[in-house]
């Protein structure tokens, strides 16, 4: 079952296999699956290259880091075997994965949706699910923001008020708020 938290749709477990097994095709898959998988944005997927893919996890780098060229790792047990599978072989590791513009990846997100029945699901819907089944299971919040690359712990926890209630407890013990979004840097005094 899904929550709309007014902006975007969580998809739950069932959601993204229903999500995969209505891909088109291998390509379509198989960056659903990465995006389901790692969190990733859609334009740190559409920058990974095979030499970012090892065995048991996947280097993205960070797009948003101002002047320097950083990347992290996320753990994805048998991930260059999968995508080999599905995508073939590479002839360099240089090789994109998906050579494609973002709006072609949005598509190829939106019509799996479609055909899976689920209504207001983007590229990063699956980001969401990611971090929310990640909360759900018990997982750390540090470790989650080092993988979404948040440079703030607040901005991460945004994701316990999106996912289902039974993460409020998780805010209460961390000292966020319940309802809302999360104190966040210093607030402006405005003069009356």
């Amino acid at each position: 079952m899904s929550l709309d938290s007014g902006r975007i749709t969580i998809l739950d477990a069932n959601q993204i296999a229903d999500l995969l097994t209505s891909a088109r095709g291998p390509r379509d898959r198989s960056l659903i699956w990465v995006l389901s998988r790692t969190g990733c944005r859609l334009q740190e997927a559409l920058s990974l290259d095979w030499g970012d893919i090892g065995d048991q996890e996947i280097t993205i780098p960070w797009l948003k880091c101002r002047g320097r060229r950083r990347a992290r790792t996320i753990p994805l047990p048998g991930a260059r075997a999968i995508l080999r599978e599905w995508l073939g072989d590479a002839e360099t590791d240089a090789d994109r994965l998906w050579p494609i513009h973002a709006s072609t990846a949005w598509r190829w997100v939106r019509s799996a949706a479609a055909r899976a029945n689920l209504a207001r699901i983007h590229p990063h819907s699956l980001r969401h699910a990611y971090a929310c089944e990640w909360l759900r299971r018990g997982g750390d919040l540090t470790r989650l923001q080092h993988w979404l690359g948040h440079a703030t712990l607040a901005t991460t926890s945004l994701y316990l008020h999106s996912c289902p209630a039974d993460l409020a407890a998780e805010s209460r013990r961390i000292g966020m708020p319940s309802e809302g979004r999360p104190p966040v840097g210093k607030r402006r005094r405005h003069d009356a």
